[in-house]
């Protein structure tokens, strides 16, 4: 597949159906993910994937502790209020927009992120939590080489904070020792026939975020 036909495949997926992702591709999208470029040579990101029953347990415990409104994921992000005005105004146009595409209120995109957008594979990534500043940069580097190389193989995808709020929950059935921070969350799979999933977020032009001085 040609690079500008994976970047135009690369699209979250908000409802992916019940087919699996073979082992083997998942295998081989993580073996290409893992030449991401990190800060001098560091390495220090894990990846750890739930697929089958695990991923099926996790989705599971995730809708049950939704209904209770618990969640405290291991990397603290900012609350929206404590957003600048300009962010705040972005995120409200996002529910404004997916909500009427849905003819809803949102609250179906809040029922799909509850249930991790039926994800049949969740890959975590993870960082010892003494980690450098920049290895942050490294896992971000990854996640984007991960969602475009599942891309190249068919693999539809969606990042998510939703994967990541009840990081004991993914410890249990993954193992993951207390010592790394679970922080980003990818789903993986095979979309649904879902109108959800013919949304698409729109992008700042080129003019408003590029600057070159010659």
């Amino acid at each position: 597949m040609e690079f500008e036909e994976i970047l135009k495949r690369r699209r979250s997926v908000r409802r992916f159906t019940d087919q699996q992702v073979r082992e083997e591709t998942i295998i081989q999208i993580m073996n290409e993910a893992r030449h991401a470029p990190t800060w001098a040579n560091a390495q220090e990101s894990r990846i750890y994937v739930a697929a089958k029953n695990t991923a099926r347990m996790i989705r599971k415990e995730y809708e049950e502790a939704s209904a209770k409104g618990l969640g405290l994921s291991d990397y603290s992000f900012t609350h929206r209020e404590d957003w600048s005005e300009r962010e705040r105004k972005a995120m409200k146009n996002f529910e404004r927009q997916i909500g009427s595409f849905i003819g809803d209120d949102y609250s179906e995109f809040i029922d799909v992120q509850n249930s991790l957008f039926n994800a049949p594979c969740i890959a975590y990534l993870t960082l010892p939590d003494d980690a450098s500043t920049w290895s942050k940069s490294d896992l971000g580097a990854m996640e984007m080489l991960i969602l475009l190389c599942a891309a190249n193989r068919e693999v539809d995808s969606i990042v998510a904070q939703a994967f990541v709020k009840y990081p004991e929950i993914i410890r249990k059935h993954l193992q993951i020792p207390a010592s790394e921070e679970i922080i980003i969350g990818i789903g993986l799979g095979y979309k649904a026939d879902d109108n959800i999933n013919e949304f698409r977020s729109p992008r700042k032009s080129l003019t408003d975020i590029l600057t070159i001085k010659e």
